[in-house]
């Protein structure tokens, strides 16, 4: 069997001399060889850390989008991680326009359109959800009687039989809700709205969104596609979101 590199190596370092002039498929040629082994799967893994900052080749992957601020999703496949990864690590020269963000897009495999309002069109027409920001909710008390209220009265058991707790409210526990956006009516805003979907018709004439069919997306991937357009977006634009998560 035709020996390794790191055998050959060993081999020549071996003083001059019958007694370092190994048996073939002995014990001193066998501990050479086990040597050689140990030290052949050391150097594949030391060579692998030249491209440990490789989105494409890296061997610790989970720790890698860790670090450039990515969940791992193991819900997805790794070449969609991997580009992913990748486009958070090149982001190049950008402006934060429109074509920065259809490029990342692309390159984290979304299979989506990004569409200007322009000229600015009344966004409300196309349906579709508004992403603003990372979610903001409001919380308060889930108020089970007040003073007034159509269950109110002055004094109630907790316990039967046992004593009367009078109270003027009282509530059970707290809720959460997210904070939802509306569409601006007034115009002027407008044109700070774009749109996230599928294929677009606009007017010949004058260039207006006529139409805007929604793109598919795995659900799996909801929090990235948010993730990426927020982080991409100026903080003045608002998105509306034409996606049927799948």
């Amino acid at each position: 069997m035709a020996k390794s590199l790191i055998r050959a190596a060993i081999d020549a370092l071996l003083p001059p001399g019958v007694l370092w002039n190994p048996e073939p498929d002995k014990g001193f040629d066998q501990q050479l060889d086990a040597i050689s082994d140990v030290i052949d799967e050391s150097k594949v893994t030391i060579d692998s850390l030249g491209d440990i900052r490789n989105p494409h080749k890296t061997p610790c992957l989970n720790d890698l989008e860790r670090n450039f601020g990515i969940n791992p999703n193991p819900y997805i496949s790794l070449d969609i991680r991997k580009a992913r990864l990748s486009q958070k690590i090149d982001q190049g020269e950008k402006v934060n326009s429109i074509d920065d963000l259809q490029s990342d897009l692309n390159k984290s495999g979304f299979n989506v359109q990004v569409h200007k309002n322009d000229p600015p069109v009344d966004p409300s027409i196309f349906g579709g959800t508004l992403l603003v920001n990372t979610p903001i909710f409001k919380t308060g008390r889930n108020i089970k009687m007040c003073a007034g209220g159509t269950i109110a009265f002055a004094g109630f058991k907790e316990i039967t039989g046992g004593p009367i707790i009078s109270v003027s409210s009282y509530y059970i526990d707290l809720y959460k809700r997210p904070y939802e956006y509306e569409i601006p009516i007034d115009s002027i805003y407008w044109p700070l709205i774009f749109f996230v979907g599928g294929n677009a018709t606009r007017n010949p004439t004058t260039g207006e969104l006529l139409t805007i069919a929604n793109a598919s997306v795995d659900s799996n991937r909801k929090v990235d596609l948010d993730d990426l357009i927020l982080n991409d977006k100026t903080l003045g634009a608002w998105c509306v979101m034409k996606i049927n998560y799948l």
